[in-house]
Order: structure tokens, then sequence, then C-alpha cells
């Protein structure tokens, strides 16, 4: 282990349940980062005392205040962790920028949008099956994909009054292709209800194969 991150809030001062918890820390020469999360909510001078508390522990290189709500903080809290992180070896090629297939990636940017425009209306067993990707003549890349879900009112549910929900759906992942292909696209979707198949592992199989 090379870093050990600590998140804690603005207390104000050193909390007695994190006395406890960082007594029992492993005892090895891991850089130890602590964030001080939730500065949006600090009231007065409790975060300065709360950063002055736990640097007197003596156990952080870094103190880093942070908002997780409005992203205050983190580029630098990312930048500082990997700052101490030891550089290895490349895991892959210079040229390759992922080691997913291209049909997985337009697969999670399809589900991205599901999840977004159905919230918890619909579970997150839905699956996307890009069924074929192919060039057209006039420079656009055309689509052709499926959206598997467990239940007939799921499908009602992504498809929506009119197609409002399924046009919303293609509409939003459309772009986040384009930019992913740095082409115009096509996208044809369609839903489908495949009944309970996160239980059977062929159609597990088949629906994630291009995964």
């Amino acid at each position: 282990m090379n870093v050990l991150v600590y998140m804690i809030e603005p207390w104000g001062s050193v909390h007695p349940l994190d006395l406890e918890a960082l007594d029992h820390w492993p005892d090895h020469e891991a850089t130890k980062v602590l964030l001080v999360n939730k500065i949006d909510t600090a009231r007065g001078n409790a975060l300065e005392e709360t950063l002055l508390a736990y640097a007197t522990l003596d156990l952080f290189a870094d103190l880093i205040p942070i908002s997780a709500a409005n992203r205050s903080g983190l580029d630098d809290a990312i930048d500082t962790i990997i700052g101490h992180l030891p550089k290895g070896e490349p895991l892959f090629p210079a040229d390759v920028a992922c080691e997913r297939t291209e049909e997985f990636l337009i697969a999670e940017l399809i589900r991205e949008h599901v999840f977004r425009h159905t919230q918890q209306e619909v579970p997150y067993a839905s699956a996307v099956r890009v069924r074929w990707i192919r060039e057209a003549n006039d420079a656009v890349t055309e689509i052709r994909a499926e959206i598997i879900v467990s239940r007939d009112s799921q499908r009602g549910i992504l498809i929506g009054k009119g197609g409002r929900v399924i046009k919303a759906i293609g509409t939003g992942a459309r772009a986040d292709i384009e930019q992913l292909l740095g082409s115009r696209v096509f996208l044809q979707l369609s839903v489908r209800a495949e009944p309970r198949w996160t239980e059977n592992d062929d159609a597990i199989e088949r629906f994630t194969e291009s995964t």
C-alpha cells in the first residue's frame, strides 16, 4: 500500500472516534493524506481549527479541504494523491487509449442515459446490446442497439408516453457517442423485455457479449 486516505468533516477539533480509529492504523510506511470534506457547511473558524487540530497529530503528509457536493478541491486532492504514488511500467502500449471495445463503450454510454432518464423506475439490471455499427456513405456512423429489461412494465417506462423517454435517451447518448467516435452518429434504439434474464447465465453472456 502506497497511500492511505482518511476523510473527516470540519469538526473544529479532533473527533474522539477518529483518535480511536487512527490509533489502529497499520504501522507501515504508506503516505497518509487527510481530506476534510463538507467545507461548504463549515461555520466560523471550524475549518481552520480542524486543520490545525489534525495537523498536530503529526500523522498526515497533506491535509486537503474539499467539498464533494460542489467538487471544490477535488482536483487538488487527486493531484496530491497521484503525486505520492510510485511510477510503474505502462500496462498498455502508448497508442492504446482503452482496453475495452468500441461496442462496450457505446453500450455503457447508452446505459448511462437509461439510468439518468429513468432513475429508480428501471433497475440496474438493464443491459444494452449493440447489434451492429457501420459507416454510411455520407460519413455518418450508423449504430443499432437494443435495451434489455426484465419486465414489460419496464419496457413501457423506457419508451414513455409517445416515445418521449426513449427519444431523450437516444438524443443524450448520441451526443456522447459522437464525442467518443469523433463523427456524426445515427443511433437506432429499441427496447425488449426478456423475463428474468439476470437469472439466466446464457442470457447474461448473450446480452453482455460486447463487454
